[in-house]
């Protein structure tokens, strides 16, 4: 418990110094709080990719964003009633960039356009209570000069990050 609000406390921590950092270690700072949580409603988090892939920028950045996408997800499994529900997350690198996919089983975004849902209140779910996480998260990536994009892909939708090297 001790260690849970530990990671809780540093993740938000205001302190916005650059440094290099393993994509893993972002991704498992938010899963070390999120993880009880998935688990409770049965999600399964599967992530995949180069353990030595490293960015320079703000961990906890890329630790929210990670945590937008992942929340989003298993609110529409809930409001969905997804069975066997399902969260991939991919990452690597594609030239200079360094690219994290964010891959669900929950249908996929009903919005069309489906860009839109990175707008300021707007949501892909029907009991959402701001509309601004995914908005958030495209702010936070502008700072880095960096996209998200967002696709339907076998049977639920695919958020990709592509993080822009701007050091």
């Amino acid at each position: 418990m001790a260690e849970t609000i530990d990671n809780f406390s540093s993740f938000y921590n205001p302190k916005k110094i650059k440094t290099s950092f393993k994509i893993l270690n972002a991704i498992q700072s938010i899963q070390q709080i999120i993880d009880k949580d998935l688990l409770s409603y049965q999600i399964d988090l599967i992530i995949k990719g180069d353990e030595e892939l490293s960015f320079y920028g703000v961990q906890n950045d890329i630790s929210q964003i990670i945590l937008a996408l992942i929340s989003n997800a298993k609110h529409i499994f809930i409001e969905r009633q997804i069975k066997k529900p399902k969260i991939i997350i991919n990452y690597y690198k594609k030239s200079s960039d360094v690219i994290i996919e964010v891959i669900d089983n929950a249908g996929g975004v009903k919005m069309k356009p489906i860009n839109d849902i990175f707008d300021p209140f707007v949501s892909g779910r029907v009991n959402s209570q701001s509309g601004i996480g995914l908005y958030m998260v495209k702010n936070i990536l502008d700072t880095y000069s960096s996209t998200i994009g967002v696709k339907n892909e076998n049977g639920g939708a695919k958020f990709t990050v592509t993080l822009k090297d701007i050091r």
